[in-house]
């Protein structure tokens, strides 16, 4: 699911090269030009299902092997934990953006000079809610970018139930320049 409607003025934001670093590059480019990029990005540097399924089976298989309701319980627990943190690790690697210009591109609540994207982090939501949500937004001509998180994406190792519906929402805006400090 994605919609954007791109404004004419260029999108300044800083990139870090994973989510643990702290000093980013300063980018700049029209919004249209990001969203077809973050676009790419989610299909080519996520892992995909094929990437994690034989993780994924494994941990599923290990809970079907218990012998017993309670040690089955105890895998399943500790399985979910271990893919939990393979996800995290999976996360690491990726570049993280934030909607704002960084002092000396670094981040920090204290660097932030100016404010150029509202991001909306959505856990939870149904479908048919995103549906209603994405069709408000274009009723009020807001530009923005909608897309599923992909980690809403990823099976879960007991079978029997399903993760929420996470949504991303992009929302440029004239840059808002923070008072010093």
């Amino acid at each position: 699911m994605t919609t954007y409607f791109a404004p004419q003025s260029d999108l300044q934001f800083t990139r870090f090269p994973s989510i643990t670093a702290t000093q980013g590059t300063a980018m700049c480019m029209p919004f249209a030009t990001w969203v077809q990029q973050r676009m790419a990005e989610a299909t080519t540097h996520w892992p995909d299902a094929s990437q994690l399924t034989d993780e994924l089976e494994g941990y599923r298989r290990d809970v079907a092997c218990a012998d017993d309701d309670d040690e089955r319980a105890y895998k399943l627990e500790q399985n979910e934990k271990l893919w939990a943190a393979s996800i995290k690790a999976a996360k690491q690697q990726l570049y993280v953006e934030v909607g704002a210009t960084l002092i000396d591109n670094r981040r920090a609540d204290a660097n932030v000079m100016t404010i150029t994207w509202l991001f909306c982090d959505i856990d939870g939501i149904e479908r048919d809610q995103l549906s209603a949500l994405v069709a408000k937004l274009r009723k009020t001509g807001l530009c923005f970018y909608a897309c599923e998180s992909a980690t809403s994406r990823l099976p879960l190792v007991d079978t029997t139930k399903t993760g929420p519906y996470k949504v991303h929402i992009y929302v440029p805006v004239q840059p808002i320049i923070l008072p010093a400090n």
